[in-house]
């Protein structure tokens, strides 16, 4: 299910191979709870949306067009 930027967050890091959020939190830089909860499916408890700017250091880092992690 890729119809939220969360869950495309989620499939990307996957198919980039990575196995968890916390070693790619750490190799980008990026604070492994705020990480974690841009996975967040939206709705869930400490779930947050992601900027564009951190889209663009994902996108970068994944190898994915940052417009598609956010709007499909």
């Amino acid at each position: 299910d890729n119809t939220s930027p969360s869950s495309r967050l989620k499939f990307a890091r996957q198919q980039a191979g990575w196995r968890s959020a916390r070693s790619f939190a750490a190799e980008i830089g990026v604070d492994e709870t705020t990480y974690r909860s841009h996975e967040m499916p939206e709705g869930a408890p400490g779930a947050r949306a992601f900027s564009e700017e951190s889209a663009q250091r994902y996108a970068d880092a994944l190898g994915v067009k940052w417009m598609w992690l956010m709007y499909g």
